[in-house]
């Protein structure tokens, strides 16, 4: 699954309406049942000629208590480490829109890259293991 997150600085407080005509120029459509001044889900409008994996969702939401911080998510069910997908193309537009704050990457990165490394277990061997 290909997923995208980053932080954005934004000063607009109601999500829904103010990212509306972004939304409808990437083809995606602002879901009235999710969405509303907190937050916002927008998805690929159904009947979009799309394979069922390149289908694309976005979540935009205050990130905390600070009204001038949004986390963006967007997703689909494209391979993660392919580049070139419509779930890329996506989150490279909205990267314009909502900019990454200067304290996260530059870049959009896929989420995969935020893991950390698995940590060691000791199975009481004088060896350790890697999961």
């Amino acid at each position: 699954m290909a997923l995208f997150r980053w932080l954005s600085d934004y000063s607009t407080c109601d999500l829904s309406s103010s990212l509306e005509g972004a939304m409808s120029e990437l083809d995606l459509v602002i879901s009235k049942e999710i969405s509303n001044a907190y937050q916002l889900y927008a998805s690929d409008r159904l009947g979009a000629e799309l394979k069922p994996e390149s289908q694309v969702k976005v979540l935009v939401s205050w990130a905390s208590r600070n009204p001038q911080e949004l986390q963006v998510e967007v997703r689909s069910h494209e391979p993660l480490l392919r580049s070139g997908t419509r779930c890329e193309h996506i989150a490279i537009a909205l990267k314009r829109l909502l900019p990454p704050r200067s304290t996260t990457m530059n870049n959009v990165q896929p989420a995969h890259h935020e893991l950390r490394e698995p940590l060691p277990i000791n199975n009481n061997n004088t060896s350790n293991t890697v999961l």
